[in-house]
Order: C-alpha cells, then sequence, then structure tokens
C-alpha cells in the first residue's frame, strides 16, 4: 500500500479502534453473527506493529558496511547493492515524513543518513590518504581503485548532502596525474639513459593498467612523452628503448 494511502488508513482506523475491540470481544447471540465480518479487519495496533517492524527491516538494511569483497570485485553486485540502499533510504525517508503523526515513536531517518554520509566520508578520506603517498605500489593501485568505485557507485544512487564526493573524487585524480606528470617529466629528463627511461616508462604505464578510468588519458601522456622522445633523440633512440622494454614487465 503506499504510504499515503496508509496514512489515510491508519488515521480511520485509529478513529474506529476502541469500537471494533468492543464488538470483537461480544460473544453473546445478539452480535455473533455480525463477528466474523470484524474480525478480519486489521486493527489500528496491527498496522503500527506492521510498520514499525518495516521501519526496523529498513533501518537494518542501511546499517550495513559500504564494502565488500564482492560489491569490490563485481560491477553489478556494486550497482545493486547502492540502488537497493537508495531504496531504503526513500522508503525510510517517505515513512519518516508522511507517518510521523500516527507511529508512537520517532522514526529518526535523519540518523540513518547521517551513519552512512559517515561511512562515505571515510571511505573518502581512505581514497585521498592512498593518493596522497609519494608512491604507489599494487596494494595502493587495489585501495584505489576499491574506494573510487565505491564512491562513485556511492555518489551515482544516493547523492546525499555535506559528502562532497565529487570535489573528493577529482582531487584524487588530480594527485594521480601530478604523478603521472611527475614521472613522464622524469623520463624526459632521463635522456639517453635508457635505464633510467624505461624505469620511468614502466612507472607511467602501471598507472594506466591499474587504473582503468584513467587508462586512455594516461596511454595519451605516454604517446605525447614517446613523440617528443623521438623528435629529441632520433628514431633509433625509441627502438633501443623498446629493446630495453622487452627485459622488464611491461
Amino acid at each position: 500500500m503506499a504510504v499515503d494511502n496508509l496514512h489515510t488508513v491508519m488515521n480511520i482506523s485509529k478513529k474506529w479502534e476502541k469500537l471494533l475491540d468492543t464488538v470483537n470481544s461480544m460473544k453473546d447471540g445478539a452480535t455473533k453473527s455480525l463477528i466474523p465480518d470484524v474480525r478480519d479487519v486489521v486493527t489500528h495496533t496491527a498496522m503500527v506493529s506492521d510498520v514499525s517492524k518495516e521501519i526496523k527491516s529498513l533501518k537494518t538494511q542501511l546499517d550495513v558496511q559500504l564494502m565488500s569483497d564482492e560489491t569490490t570485485t563485481f560491477e553489478t553486485k556494486r550497482e545493486e547493492f547502492f540502488g537497493q540502499l537508495k531504496k531504503s533510504i526513500s522508503k525510510l525517508k517517505e515513512i519518516d515524513a508522511k507517518l510521523q503523526d500516527v507511529l508512537p515513536t520517532p522514526v529518526n531517518a535523519k540518523e540513518s543518513e547521517e551513519n552512512l554520509i559517515v561511512k562515505a566520508k571515510k571511505i573518502g578520506k581512505q581514497l585521498l590518504d592512498t593518493t596522497s603517498k609519494p608512491e604507489l605500489n599494487q596494494v595502493d593501485f587495489n585501495h584505489f581503485r576499491k574506494y573510487y568505485e565505491h564512491l562513485i557507485a556511492f555518489d551515482k544512487h544516493l547523492s546525499l548532502p555535506n559528502v562532497e564526493i565529487q570535489s573528493t573524487v577529482d582531487t584524487s585524480k588530480a594527485q594521480v596525474f601530478e604523478k603521472v606528470t611527475s614521472f613522464c617529466k622524469e623520463f624526459a629528463n632521463a635522456g639517453k639513459d635508457l635505464g633510467k627511461a624505461a624505469e620511468m616508462l614502466v612507472i607511467v604505464k602501471s598507472f594506466a593498467e591499474n587504473l582503468s578510468m584513467f587508462d586512455s588519458q594516461i596511454n595519451t601522456d605516454i604517446d605525447e612523452a614517446l613523440k617528443k622522445s623521438k623528435e629529441k633523440h632520433g628514431a633509433k633512440y625509441i627502438t633501443d628503448l623498446s629493446m630495453r622494454l622487452q627485459t622488464t614487465d611491461i
């Protein structure tokens, strides 16, 4: 039943609850024939109980960790998870807004919303702590993807206030490309030191391979760096660099 309709029904049932209780308690012959007609009517107390159970269920669904192995590994599971969170918080907020005056205790949907915001902000901090490191290893790349992708999904489905997710992911991206730019400069400054140049190129390439959300732009930066090196040192330099790279994991 729609929440608006439920509000109307609960108001009506509250008005007639005492009479309904009285009729249900009658056992004499004069009223016995009426009893089957009203015994199946849902009482106001039962309605309140059912709504309270629904509220408890929704709050339980919202009181979860925002990241799991499943949502980290599978994009579809991640989208489903945050999509369900959106449905749950929306339903709880609707009940809070429309049924509060007919319920005996506060719904307090704001508390559940604020708990989600706190958890999202924690992930945002973890993301920026990762990108603030001078260098990123494989574990850092894995963490970055995990935090970044969950924040993107959170923002897509929930868009809760005061989280500033877009600002956080933009900052993390900027920090990643600061590193990419720095390593590209070191590659350019390596000159004819093929060992150093190959080392820097491998590092930059690792960013593209591990951060697929940025791989197109990073690969463009790599191509531009190689183009400039070819113009500066000649085609043989690129050939020699390619041979050196064959001995690496790139």
